[in-house]
């Protein structure tokens, strides 16, 4: 062989894609020839230097993808705990409505039987059941029991009870 081997004739020794013959030929050339020699180990050079180029652009792409894929992970993770909680608090608020619309709707009607003939009898009465019940509570769950020194009590606190309902204007 006379003068030097090709870049295209050394690409394809590189890759294995020269015919068995002519490869023999080839590498009878290169023990001779320090240029060709020189070309041979810069393309080999270059192609492991693009290689790890390309290695390191791949992992680098690849830790790029999951923090990107960790990053929408926890932002949709966050959406979905706000949504709970704004969930959570609307469900909580109208729990709270509906007690206080009943409770008002309660009063209401308690206003309204006050005002009704015989009300305040019922109310001075329910008052008073109330009171020994929970006086009579009171001496089950205690082991001292302090006793009212007048056992009138139970009329002053109906009284106190008549006197605020009268006191208060016709709705």
């Amino acid at each position: 062989m006379t003068g030097h081997l090709s870049d295209l004739a050394l690409d394809e020794l590189l890759e294995y894609l020269t015919p068995p013959a002519a490869r023999g030929e080839a590498e009878a050339h290169l023990k001779d020839c320090e240029s060709c020699q020189a070309t041979l180990a810069q393309m080999r050079a270059e192609r492991e230097k693009r290689a790890v180029v390309l290695a390191s652009e791949g992992e680098r792409d690849a830790k790029i993808n999951a923090a990107e894929g960790d990053k929408q992970r926890v932002i949709k993770a966050s959406e979905a705990n706000k949504l709970q909680q704004i969930n959570e608090a609307e469900g909580q608020a109208s729990a709270i409505l509906a007690v206080a619309t009943a409770t008002a709707e309660g009063l209401r009607r308690v206003g309204g039987a006050l005002s009704e003939r015989g009300g305040i009898e019922a109310m001075q009465l329910r008052i008073g059941e109330e009171y020994v019940r929970q006086f009579g509570k009171l001496a089950k769950e205690s082991t001292t029991l302090v006793v009212p020194g007048d056992l009138s009590d139970l009329a002053s606190v109906v009284t106190m009870a008549t006197s605020i309902i009268r006191r208060q204007p016709p709705a």
